[in-house]
């Protein structure tokens, strides 16, 4: 045996050790090295608390459902809330809060304009766990009442007023308003030809509407006695307005130079 043949022997042999050690082929048919995965770690699930949007509104009773999670070591989840305002309950148990606000709840508390529309309460949500006293969490939201804006009501002294030529009349009106229950409020008188006076002291809830009527009430109106139909308009800045339509009759006074 030749050098020539020990070397190509050698050289066989050293490849077919490599082959024998290798488990399996790390250049496969598919042209890319396999890599064995290491096991996923299996993570517990954390404290959470899911809120859903908590919108009621004026006069509607309404209930929302929290959704809790603690890890399974923690045992049975304890949620408490703070701020909840007058009236609305939380059930431990079942995780709702339950609520119909009333017709004021929807008023702003910072006592701007109850035309914004919606009042907001603060309140905080704490979770924790029966098998767990060392970990709390605590999260901070918000309960949205929509204000359903009601038109203030007013009470007129006088149904159907007689006005005489000439001398001045007045009429008082009392209002009523859930969400400006101190006023003060726009009052409109149409259809006279002018002259009407809104007479106004420290209640704004308590007016007077006050007519003289004049010679210019009875141009081309020959009769003693000549109704007129007026349309009183009271409102807020809100636009919820009361309308009231009553017949004004105006008497001519044939002594009366106004």
């Amino acid at each position: 045996m030749n050098k020539m043949q020990n070397k190509v022997m050698l050289m066989t042999g050293a490849l077919a050790l490599v082959l024998v050690g290798c488990e399996s082929n790390p250049f496969p048919a598919e042209g890319y090295v396999r890599e064995t995965a290491p096991p996923q770690r299996a993570f517990m699930p954390a404290y959470a608390v899911n809120v859903p949007p908590l919108l009621f509104v004026e006069g509607e009773e309404t209930p929302y459902t929290l959704g809790v999670t603690v890890p399974p070591y923690a045992g049975d989840p304890i949620v408490e809330i703070d701020g909840l305002p007058a009236g609305a309950s939380f059930d431990q148990k079942a995780l709702i809060i339950k609520w119909k606000p009333s017709r004021v709840d929807g008023n702003p508390k910072d006592g701007s304009d109850p035309a914004i529309g919606f009042a907001r309460y603060p309140i905080k949500i704490r979770l924790s766990a029966t098998e767990d006293p060392v970990t709390t969490i605590e999260r901070e939201e918000f309960i949205t009442v929509v204000n359903s804006r009601i038109a203030p009501s007013a009470t007129l002294s006088l149904t159907n007023p007689r006005f005489t030529q000439g001398v001045w009349n007045e009429m008082n009106v009392s209002i009523a308003s859930v969400d400006y229950p101190q006023g003060p409020f726009v009052v409109e008188v149409s259809g006279t030809t002018g002259g009407v006076r809104i007479v106004r002291g420290t209640d704004l809830t308590q007016l007077k509407i006050g007519y003289r009527p004049t010679a210019e009430d009875f141009v081309g109106f020959t009769g003693t006695e000549r109704p007129i139909n007026v349309l009183i308009r009271i409102y807020q800045t809100d636009g919820m307005v009361q309308q009231i339509s009553q017949t004004w009759t105006l008497v001519k006074n044939p002594s009366s130079a106004i």
